[in-house]
């Protein structure tokens, strides 16, 4: 099971690419059998279930491969591979390296994700979290700005689902309680992508989640819009994730946790 194992796969450190790669290459090896196959598949659900060896997965082209060819194995495979395409879709900001992946407009420390020794994940372990002290000391825009690019390819991406027809959902946990001042939107190879309703709304009633929804079916053209939220040296390549927040609305302290980014 995954508790069983999934302690024992984690001390494996960067060696946990062996099982990795030889599962993913029997997945395309004509000369396997359907049985070694199919527990190539489930090596592979395995990993698509723990979320800080999930991302992994595709750095391997017969991964990716699963979102665009059609299987003629068993119906037994076809069941494990929706599974793992599944999981897939749904990816954690692990791997993020701060000095490169991350900017604001003002300081901010953060918290990275990291898995707990046990395997029983918290939502700390999970969350990327970014905290802002005395926000009006050190600027007086009107507007705090910052970004976090995802560790994934734009190239990936687009393997996964036609961009146009691609939907990014962002979730996150904010100090602010009730309501929340911070308004996302998503910059692809460079071109801007506001969300679909102005604010984030809640995933539930009763979950403290925030989520914030981009179609990648129309970019935002409008010069005001694109200056306002491409500053702050917005990377041109590669999914970036920008958060905007009037500073009148934002508490002088506060913290942004980053949850999931989810490939609809």
């Amino acid at each position: 099971s995954l508790l069983q194992y999934g302690p024992v796969l984690r001390k494996l450190g960067p060696e946990i690419i062996v099982p990795q790669a030889t599962a993913a290459k029997l997945i395309e090896d004509t000369r396997a059998d359907i049985e070694t196959k199919y527990r190539a598949y489930k090596i592979l659900n395995f990993f698509s279930r723990d979320a800080f060896l999930r991302s992994m997965l595709l750095d391997y082209k017969e991964v990716l491969h699963l979102f665009s060819k059609k299987l003629h194995d068993s119906i037994e495979i076809e069941s494990i591979v929706e599974q793992i395409k599944d999981k897939l879709k749904t990816l954690p900001f692990t791997g993020i390296y701060v000095d490169d992946d991350a900017s604001a407009t003002v300081p901010f420390s953060t918290h990275l994700p990291a898995p707990d020794p046990s395997f029983m994940d918290k939502p700390k372990n999970l969350l990327l979290m970014l905290t802002f002290r005395d926000i009006s000391l050190y600027t007086t825009d009107e507007f705090v700005h910052f970004w976090i690019k995802f560790p994934i390819s734009f190239e990936t991406l687009a393997q996964m689902r036609p961009v146009k027809k691609t939907f990014l959902s962002v979730e996150f946990l904010d100090t602010h309680g009730a309501a929340t001042p911070w308004r996302i939107a998503v910059v692809c190879q460079g071109t801007l992508y506001n969300s679909i309703h102005e604010t984030p709304s809640r995933k539930t009633d009763d979950e403290p989640w925030w989520v914030s929804t981009i179609s990648l079916k129309k970019p935002t053209t409008d010069p005001a819009k694109c200056d306002l939220w491409m500053q702050n040296d917005v990377p041109q390549e590669g999914v970036v994730i920008v958060f905007l927040g009037t500073r009148s609305a934002l508490k002088e302290s506060c913290t942004v946790g980053l949850g999931t980014l989810q490939i609809k």
